[in-house]
């Protein structure tokens, strides 16, 4: 689906912060870039204004990735950007009203979600996480399902209702640190918050993550646009047995 010269210029923009990024793929070495992603998931029988704002989306989260977690390491979006786009299609075949309005819209609103989540969580809130990977890979949303398996297990890592309750559970926890919280206290602005057990230095989380990929210990396979993500095992417990066996506890 053709796109136009600004989209492009954007793709462009954004591409050259993505292509940086890492990829947890056994068979590369760096995430797909924007362009290759529009390509492979846009078809020639896409309307051209979802095209367009799948385009547009995907260069707005790769630039607040950028901007807001800029020691990100890995940033496969691949999973993310098919399961947006598939998840607009279905709004708009299910209800009348989208499909009659704007096929786009649940497809700009969805991407614009993610983009206020990465604002919320990353270095300019006072949250200040370091990396985007336990939202793009899934440990987040496979913890939130553990706790009601019968209720959310249909629920994906990037539909609606998760999103909402990661926007939820950032305005607790921005609460909490205004409060002075024991677990997440007010930190200096050059400081990153790492509430974990196990160090999150950048070469300790490469290490890590990169482990836990190619033993399969990962929920969402990012870099997989037909991943099926999987919650039915203690990742956090994994990862933690992990951590400690390459480097020890925090």
């Amino acid at each position: 689906m053709p796109l136009s010269t600004s989209l492009h210029n954007k793709l462009d923009t954004s591409g050259s912060h993505h292509g940086r990024r890492r990829s947890l793929a056994t068979h590369r070495n760096y995430a797909t870039p924007v362009d290759q992603l529009c390509r492979e998931l846009i078809d020639t029988d896409t309307d051209s204004s979802i095209a367009a704002a799948f385009a547009q989306g995907i260069a707005q989260t790769t630039q607040a990735i950028a901007e807001h977690f800029p020691d990100n390491i890995f940033a496969d979006l691949d999973f993310l950007a098919a399961a947006l786009l598939n998840q607009a299609r279905r709004c708009a075949n299910q209800d009348p009203q989208i499909s009659a309005t704007s096929p786009s819209q649940n497809l700009v609103e969805l991407f614009a979600r993610i983009v206020k989540l990465i604002e919320l969580y990353g270095r300019h809130s006072s949250i200040r996480f370091r990396y985007a990977h336990d939202f793009l890979y899934g440990f987040d949303w496979a913890r939130w399902v553990d706790k009601n398996p019968q209720m959310r297990s249909a629920v994906g890592p990037f539909d609606i209702e998760f999103l909402d309750y990661l926007h939820k559970r950032g305005t607790e926890l921005l609460a909490l640190i205004y409060h002075g919280d024991s677990k997440y206290p007010p930190l200096p602005s050059e400081q990153w918050r790492n509430p974990f057990g196990f160090s999150r230095a950048p070469a300790d989380e490469a290490q890590l993550y990169l482990e836990l990929a190619t033993d399969g210990l990962v929920p969402v396979a990012g870099w997989d646009p037909l991943a099926q993500p999987v919650f039915d095992r203690d990742f956090h417990k994994l990862r933690q047995a992990r951590a400690d066996r390459l480097y020890g506890q925090k």
